[in-house]
């Protein structure tokens, strides 16, 4: 092994070692630890099955992986139907701009991530109500699902496809957040789709116009969601690990990726201009700056707070975004070690915990209409939170073990690069649990080759 090779080997059982620790040390209930123990054993026992079923031919996987996306399907649109989670916080503004944007009331005034209403508002158009966001957000859902597959594929082999499926059908945050009106569902299939599309253009012979493709899909995330862009490292690692394979000069599959990013951005920002009747940029925006404000307060874990509110709202509407950089900036400096010490705080806060979709998508189901007794809330979501927690510990003890075991592989590679181009931005920002959500697709391809490398390992014994 290289020592690049060496290197990300142990950066990688450092940092997914580290992450592991974090989830395993974030109790749910006195009964996680067996809890764990037994989704863990159920889960291998079905992951050998599935290997077992799809290893006779190539029909026999395709089959498995058909029924398994199917499954996923399923349950998404039933958590869609009978979990009627009321839209609040930004789930309310997407929501009501989503019914604005069905009624042609479209102006400069636009939220950050337009681009998740202005898709509900196709929906609505037919039925102006939150479960056809619902819907709309078990389909992209389930779509994920079938993009999951054939990554694992394409990068490995069809059992990683199966085993990622899989992991990803059964996956209570994603299920959870289906019925929820916010980005993440969407986003996290429009960050798939891009890899997808990248890892096609960059496979064998280089296919631009894949790669073309995957900038368009970038461009569509961006205004889905922003943090998107904290991925760019990923996308940019396949094209020019395919220029060194093929003696290609790497600004050509870069040129054909940013191009087809811009030619998104510009045809949205041209529809919104044509929409309002004139010119406007106002789709193209990013995210404000309140978030370094928040991201910054040691006092409330860099996460969103009241007091942060208060001040960035109390200053004047054209300066708020360069003073809240500024007051960072002056947080930071003014006592760096301190800082410093901080950030594991931060990091604990954005990923030892994936029960975030009890919060959002049961907590605010409206119990007493579906006559329902409060108790009931209670047990699903201790019950939810159990099982997801659970899940996400075997993800991360996978993917550990992908490290440990792995000599130089392209998936355990972008899942640290992944996680690293997460991790460091949310040094500054504010964060929050579900802001990982996106992360969970890499994690999980990263969980699948590990899962494999140990079932060959133990063959071979």
């Amino acid at each position: 092994m290289s020592t690049v090779g060496k290197l990300s080997k142990w950066i990688g059982v450092a940092v997914f070692g580290y992450l592991f620790l974090l989830a395993v040390n974030y109790p749910q209930t006195d009964y996680q630890p067996i809890i764990t123990v037994a989704i863990a054993l159920s889960t291998w026992l079905a992951l050998k099955t599935l290997i077992r079923a799809c290893s006779t031919s190539v029909q026999s996987a395709l089959r498995t992986a058909i029924a398994l996306i199917a499954f996923g399907a399923l349950i998404r649109l039933l958590w869609a139907v009978f979990v009627p989670t009321t839209p609040v916080s930004d789930f309310s503004y997407y929501h009501q701009y989503a019914l604005d944007f069905s009624q042609g009331i479209v102006s400069d005034n636009l939220p950050k991530n337009a681009g998740y209403p202005m898709l509900l508002s196709l929906g609505y158009r037919i039925f102006p109500g939150p479960i056809t966001g619902r819907l709309i957000n078990a389909i992209a859902s389930s779509i994920t699902i079938v993009l999951i597959f054939h990554l694992g594929s394409e990068l490995a082999e069809p059992s990683v496809g199966i085993i990622s499926a899989f992991l990803f059908a059964i996956l209570p945050s994603e299920i959870n957040m289906v019925s929820v009106l916010g980005t993440e569902v969407t986003s996290t299939a429009l960050l798939v789709a891009t890899l997808y599309s990248v890892v096609l253009g960059t496979k064998q012979a280089p296919k631009l116009r894949y790669t073309y493709i995957s900038g368009l899909f970038l461009g569509i995330g961006l205004v889905f969601r922003s943090s998107i862009l904290f991925y760019v490292p990923v996308f940019i690692l396949f094209l020019f690990r395919s220029s060194m394979q093929h003696s290609l000069p790497g600004s050509r599959p870069l040129a054909a990726f940013v191009f087809g990013t811009i030619t998104t951005l510009l045809v949205l920002a041209v529809s919104h201009s044509l929409a309002i009747g004139r010119p406007s940029i106002a789709l193209l925006k990013m995210q404000d700056s309140f978030p370094f404000l928040s991201g910054t307060n040691t006092n409330s874990g860099g996460m969103w707070n009241q007091d942060d509110v208060d001040l960035y709202y109390s200053w004047p509407e054209a300066d708020r975004n360069a003073l809240a950089r500024q007051e960072a900036a002056r947080r930071i400096s003014s006592n760096p070690l301190r800082y410093l010490a901080f950030i594991p705080r931060k990091i604990s806060q954005l990923m030892s915990s994936n029960t975030y979709g009890d919060y959002w998508s049961i907590h605010f189901v409206d119990w007493q209409q579906l006559k329902k007794p409060q108790n009931l809330e209670q047990k699903m979501q201790l019950i939810n939170g159990a099982l997801s927690q659970s899940i996400y510990v075997i993800v991360l003890g996978l993917a550990l073990l992908a490290f440990i075991l792995h000599r130089i592989s392209i998936i355990p590679t972008i899942a640290l690069v992944a996680v690293l181009s997460t991790l460091l931005p949310y040094f500054i920002l504010e964060v929050q649990p579900r802001y990982h959500h996106q992360l969970m697709p890499i994690m999980i391809l990263c969980a699948s080759y590990g899962f494999l490398k140990v079932i060959k390992m133990a063959a071979l014994t």
